[in-house]
């Protein structure tokens, strides 16, 4: 055969290429190469449904109440024609947290076994005699169980207090949440082989140029223009006292403001005495249990300026009622 085509070239031959011929589809007129169907791949697709055999809607699933987020298949052994499917949901948090009834005590208790195998849980117990039949000695119980689990989940920012981090080691104060099983893995970023790195914020990208130098223990994955998540303590409001037991752990900046507001508030009322035109939509009233210092010095030449005793409304007293309504008398 090649031979006979080099000699049909060597002759000055030529060949004739063979086109496939086209048809129109039957439902929506288009050229297509001819099939079985006679139909082209859109129309398929609309026509004939692939997933027939496979279930479409899950039993005792409501979607009005859950949300279905993912499925997956779950691997079964070939010869098996069982077909099992994951189904993770998800549903509004409840506040009061959830009640589950059961006919039997034993139920229960498997019930909070597995909570405790997956979730790290606090558990506790109690029971109430509901009927009690002196003839036969027999008591009937109301058995309840709390179970109440960790609000920590993966990834979360932990800031321990002093002391759960001597017992755990010396370690963090701040750690990363790694992993939470029956039991909570922390990871310490602070011990890491770390890298410096700039880094600047998504939201900052068009309005200001504010670029913060970091450390990262992320050095050997982040490239050059990546986009990373991270935890902005920079603008974090921490107002919790146990943070102020650590030193350097609350920003100075911080400390600073507060300092500032207070210097603030006591310049203000200084402008109070001294202005009495900034005191005129200010009403201001008199303490009844101020007493004034008698190891205060007396010293001669102007007095300090103050509010005029004429200009302080009558004593405020405020008192409850037996009906709980607050009165305020002048």
């Amino acid at each position: 055969m090649f031979g006979s085509s080099g000699m049909a070239e060597e002759a000055g031959m030529f060949k004739v290429h063979q086109t496939i011929g086209s048809v129109l589809c039957c439902k929506c007129g288009i050229p297509m190469q001819p099939n079985a169907a006679n139909m082209c791949v859109k129309c398929l697709r609309s026509e004939v449904d692939i997933t027939e055999g496979l279930l479409k809607r899950l039993k005792n699933l409501n979607s009005n109440k859950v949300r279905l987020v993912h499925a997956e298949f779950i691997w079964t052994e070939p010869h098996s024609k069982r077909v099992k499917v994951r189904v993770k949901v998800q549903k509004e948090q409840m506040e009061q947290g959830i009640d589950f009834f059961f006919s039997n005590r034993s139920h229960g208790v498997k019930f909070v076994e597995f909570i405790g195998k997956v979730a790290p849980v606090k558990s506790r117990h109690d029971k109430q005699l509901v009927s009690h039949d002196p003839k036969s000695n027999n008591y009937n119980y109301k058995y309840t169980f709390s179970v109440e689990l960790s609000p920590i989940c993966r990834e979360d920012l932990i800031c321990l207090p002093p002391k759960v981090a001597v017992s755990l080691g010396n370690i963090g104060p701040i750690v990363i949440c790694t992993k939470v099983t029956n039991s909570i893995a922390l990871l310490d970023p602070f011990t890491l082989r770390h890298s410096d790195a700039q880094v600047a914020r998504v939201s900052d990208f068009g309005k200001n140029d504010t670029i913060f130098n970091v450390k990262t223990h992320l050095g050997h994955l982040l490239n050059p223009g990546d986009y990373a998540l991270g935890y902005d303590l920079y603008g974090a409001n921490s107002n919790d006292m146990e943070l102020d037991k650590y030193r350097g752990l609350v920003d100075d900046k911080a400390r600073v403001d507060q300092d500032k507001m207070v210097s603030e508030y006591e310049q203000f009322l200084k402008d109070l005495e001294e202005n009495p035109d900034m005191r005129f939509n200010i009403s201001l009233y008199r303490n009844a249990e101020y007493q004034p210092s008698e190891m205060a010095s007396v010293t001669d030449g102007d007095e300090l300026p103050s509010v005029p005793l004429e200009e302080l409304l009558a004593d405020l007293d405020l008192s409850e009622d037996e009906d709980g309504e607050d009165n305020m008398m002048e």
